[in-house]
């Protein structure tokens, strides 16, 4: 048996009394457990179901070659609960938590990455208007691949106050005037200071970066075949 915490990324009801739990863990990075008997009435292991964005203490059996191990005891320790008095905040939660199942290794730990989801989700329970935007460039900085967004990446020219820059998927990065065929979307100047983290004052810029840095990872994550949806509030 091994004693672990993990933040609840994704739970599906089994059966009438069980669920299957995916977990983020900062030792163990992806786990997938099944948690027998969790609904039962009065059962002395579980407190109740596991829910999403919520934090657990569990102790649990591991299954060789990627199978679900067991839970056999496991107790809430954190819980954003103002976090489900905003349809907003709700939204981007599950964007934290389809970004850390998307971009997390099973069965290999990254505590910066463990400590970098649970601080989103406490910054959005406590009402932070840029947590996202702040997530995506982290943890895509983190696994190594925040596009170049302070200087040309075929030159090196700095662009750092252009009004608008040309943005490259092929190449990772925007582009300068000098190299217009290798730009395949233009980037507003405003979007552009947001996605590097800056003038987050300006929610029309945020809410563009957001979805700037969601295609970002929609674009990296193509080939596993997997796919991030926007927040409701920037689907068009």
């Amino acid at each position: 048996m091994r004693r672990t915490v993990g933040v609840a990324l994704r739970c599906v009801n089994f059966g009438n009394t069980s669920q299957v739990v995916h977990l983020l863990t900062p030792g163990r990075g992806l786990l997938g457990l099944l948690a027998k008997g969790v609904w039962r009435p009065r059962n002395p292991m579980f407190g109740g179901g596991f829910d999403a964005g919520r934090t657990y203490e569990l102790v649990y059996i591991p299954r060789p070659r990627g199978g679900l191990g067991l839970v056999t005891e496991a107790q809430e320790i954190e819980c954003p609960r103002r976090i489900t008095r905003d349809r907003a905040r709700i939204a981007d939660a599950f964007v934290v938590l389809a970004f850390a199942a998307c971009f997390a290794a099973p069965e290999q730990g990254d505590a910066e990455f463990f400590e970098l989801v649970v601080n989103a989700l406490r910054a959005l329970d406590g009402g932070s208007e840029e947590a996202l935007l702040l997530f995506l460039r982290a943890g895509l900085d983190g696994a190594g691949f925040l596009p170049r967004l302070d200087a040309c990446v075929k030159c090196g020219v700095p662009l750092r106050e252009a009004a608008r820059c040309g943005f490259s998927h092929e190449a990772g990065g925007i582009v300068c005037g000098r190299h217009p065929a290798e730009a395949d979307r233009l980037l507003p100047g405003a979007i552009l200071r947001a996605a590097r983290g800056e003038g987050l004052s300006d929610a029309a810029a945020r809410g563009g970066a957001v979805r700037f840095l969601i295609d970002w990872a929609n674009h990296v994550l193509a080939f596993r075949r997997r796919v991030l949806e926007y927040p409701f509030y920037l689907v068009s």
